[in-house]
């Protein structure tokens, strides 16, 4: 259960940094109510349109998530705001707003099934829990209604697949803790598959560790027997490491100025081994 809590936090804390986020290229005033809106208006949405009960978010319980989330904002506002460029946060906000979403409708679900609900309102429940703070904190930050509506199709559809898949599993049986976790690694494993630079990303890497591989798997041990029985020199081709797209530009770039050096003199021993005989 403690495993679980602390992927709810990082959920919050990923819908925190988005709030401020979207705030930021707009109303940069509004980044404190952007930041607990996303993070706390689906369940305020949940609570008073759905379940006719007092909000969660305003009682004592709620105030360590009030204050995750803004203490998330805020340190967007003053701190990752600079990196929001980079590749490893984009790919961390998207990581664990994923296992966020996951653990959100798990959690409108459960709330509602405890309280009584039929299996129609609790999916309400659980769609309204992960979607409906990004939208709040969309239209508060002057977005259209329209705009809103339509973008994030395939990422909502995603996870109204996973809402539906995890009252089945409660359906049939399966125990709630064990359903949280199936939910939680589905939301994991297909939601940043919605996202169209981590599709690249990935898509990049793949193409790199297979050609890495086919490059490396039979040629390498074959050139060395080849070089060791003096028929011909290898020639080292150049292959960029899997990290070096997480960089950023200045520092790729270094690296592979780098790599391209230790390629070149790597080659050029190989080719004169007479050059850099020992004890000359």
């Amino acid at each position: 259960m403690k495993s679980l809590s602390f992927i709810y936090y990082l959920g919050i804390i990923a819908c925190g940094i988005q709030g401020s986020k979207k705030s930021c290229q707009q109303y940069k005033e509004l980044c404190l109510p952007a930041s607990f809106l996303a993070a706390m208006g689906g369940g305020m949405i949940r609570d008073l349109l759905i379940l006719f009960v007092f909000p969660a978010a305003f009682t004592v319980s709620c105030i360590l998530d009030d204050a995750v989330a803004i203490c998330a904002g805020l340190i967007y506002l003053f701190y990752l705001k600079k990196h929001e460029n980079h590749n490893i946060f984009k790919h961390f906000v998207l990581l664990t707003d994923a296992l966020g979403v996951g653990s959100f409708v798990a959690f409108g679900i459960n709330k509602a099934f405890t309280l009584g609900a039929t299996q129609g309102i609790a999916l309400c429940c659980g769609l309204a829990t992960a979607l409906g703070g990004g939208i709040l904190s969309a239209l508060l930050c002057g977005q259209s209604p329209r705009k809103v509506l339509i973008s994030g199709f395939s990422y909502r559809m995603v996870t109204v697949l996973g809402a539906v898949l995890y009252i089945y599993c409660l359906t049939i049986g399966v125990n709630p803790v064990a359903a949280q976790y199936w939910i939680i690694l589905y939301t994991l494993c297909f939601i940043p598959l919605t996202n169209q630079d981590f599709r690249e990303t990935l898509a990049r890497n793949i193409i790199n560790i297979f050609e890495y591989s086919k490059a490396t798997a039979i040629p390498a041990p074959m050139s060395v027997m080849i070089y060791q029985s003096n028929v011909c020199v290898i020639h080292i081709t150049k292959q960029i490491s899997f990290h070096s797209f997480y960089m950023p530009k200045n520092a790729r770039n270094r690296n592979l100025r780098h790599m391209d050096y230790m390629i070149n003199l790597s080659n050029f021993k190989l080719r004169c081994p007479r050059r850099f005989a020992r004890g000359r």
